[in-house]
């Protein structure tokens, strides 16, 4: 019996020790490079990569076409935030993701629909739910003319 204890108790800290390891030493990332290959919409502090791809997306939600896009911006630090958009000819899915950033981890991913999709003044996106079930929450944001 005590035999069993001491398999079980050494199972559970082999367990929590890869789930240390896994979390804090060696974090699920997302690097700049991969982003790229994929065809993401990368944003940094130097600028906007495959801007066109957002673009092309607005695009096609005005004209009622299915359509995807991933964002993801990287901050100074290289963590990033990954904005999953995916418009079925009606409502835009939002998924975010913050769980490969090593500084800002998040567990539960943000989940939104909206209907509509506008562009401000100051050349921010935002989308806009009018059942009003989510709040309206910014997407994109382009650099001033």
């Amino acid at each position: 019996m005590k035999k069993l204890k001491g398999i079980a108790l050494l199972g559970i800290l082999g367990v929590a020790l890869l789930v240390f390891y896994g979390y804090f030493i060696h974090p699920n990332t997302y690097p700049e490079e991969v982003a790229l290959k994929r065809g993401d919409v990368v944003v940094t502090a130097q600028g906007v990569i495959h801007g066109e791809k957002f673009h092309a997306f607005v695009q096609n939600v005005e004209n009622q076409k299915p359509d995807s896009v991933r964002i993801t911006w990287y901050s100074s630090e290289g963590a990033p935030k990954i904005t999953d958009l995916q418009f079925d000819g009606k409502r835009i899915q939002y998924h975010g993701d913050l769980s490969r950033s090593g500084n800002e981890r998040s567990w539960i991913p943000a989940y939104g629909e909206y209907t509509t999709m506008e562009k401000n003044d100051l050349n921010v996106y935002v989308l806009t739910d009018e059942a009003g079930k989510y709040d309206t929450l910014w997407v994109f944001q382009e650099k001033a003319p």
